[in-house]
């Protein structure tokens, strides 16, 4: 073999190399990652807090402000559950198409990681592990607004203003709701309406209302006319603002897969086995063109 095809042909080795080393980075690097600090924190607790969420010198931070917090949540609490202080403090990372919206929380007492996943979906957010703390016990409540921001930013869009007011009064209405019927049937009667909204596609208030009542009978729950009432205002307003029920339901449904199952998964331990292969036929390649 001459010197020309010989080099040429480490060329192409050495590519190929390169290119499975790619794709296989690709796949395992998480994506970009945004963090949001709230404003209020003194520097002992921000420095615990990006300890904690492992956040990188290069990483983008974001500051949330009390009046950001208030501007979204005043109209669904009192002022005073929302308090005088930004403290909670979010990490959100961009994953693969698919792959739902996943959250964990830590230092979050009343809104739980699902009330979170489904309010996210509901304002268009796709896509995304959010870890969301404080440096001690918090309601949650205000960390929604440092998601949605942290995720406007890194992926250069925009949630609509009444997208986002809409996600806060759902949350609040799922934890209030939590606050009687516990939090898994909250987020279950949530979820189920969502799914009946969808199919159904109420034209009516009077639609709307008997979807509620026949949804959260089945569940075997009675609403007080004040709470089905709300419920209807509530569903009403997502009617007005034409939200992909579709997309919203299979983004909280991919979250439930974890990350350990698609480790263990046999696609995974395939595409693993089958790059180790490449990568050594590659390099015996490149051993046995060297040694002629």
């Amino acid at each position: 073999m001459n010197k020309f095809v010989k080099s040429a042909t480490i060329s192409a080795c050495l590519s190929g190399i390169l290119l499975i080393c790619t794709v296989a980075h690709a796949d395992s690097k998480v994506g970009d990652t945004i963090v949001t600090i709230g404003e209020d924190l003194s520097q002992k607790e921000r420095k615990q807090i990006l300890e904690e969420m492992s956040v990188e010198k290069e990483t983008q931070i974001l500051t949330i402000s009390n009046e950001e917090e208030h501007h979204y949540l005043d109209s669904y609490i009192p002022k005073a559950q929302i308090g005088l202080k930004s403290l909670s403090s979010t990490r959100i990372t961009n994953t693969s198409p698919g792959s739902g919206v996943m959250v964990k929380a830590h230092h979050v007492t009343w809104v739980t990681e699902s009330m979170f996943e489904n309010a996210l979906a509901t304002a268009g957010v796709k896509d995304v592990d959010v870890y969301v703390t404080a440096p001690y016990d918090v309601s949650g409540t205000a960390a929604l607004t440092g998601i949605m921001k942290a995720y406007e930013t890194s992926t250069n869009t925009s949630i609509p203003e009444e997208k986002k007011q809409i996600a806060n009064e759902e949350m609040v209405t799922t934890a209030q709701l939590a606050d009687t019927l516990g939090p898994d049937k909250a987020q279950e009667l949530m979820k189920r309406l969502k799914e009946e909204v969808a199919k159904q596609k109420p034209e009516s208030e009077d639609e709307m209302e008997k979807i509620i009542r026949l949804t959260s009978e089945a569940m075997g729950i009675s609403l007080p006319d004040p709470v089905v009432s709300s419920l209807v205002d509530l569903f009403l307003k997502m009617e007005k603002l034409d939200i992909d029920w579709g997309s919203v339901i299979s983004q909280v449904m991919a979250s439930g897969e974890k990350v350990g199952d698609i480790i263990q998964s046999d696609e995974a331990n395939s595409f693993i086995n089958a790059a180790k292969e490449s990568l050594q036929s590659f390099w015996k390649l490149v051993t046995s063109l060297f040694n002629k």
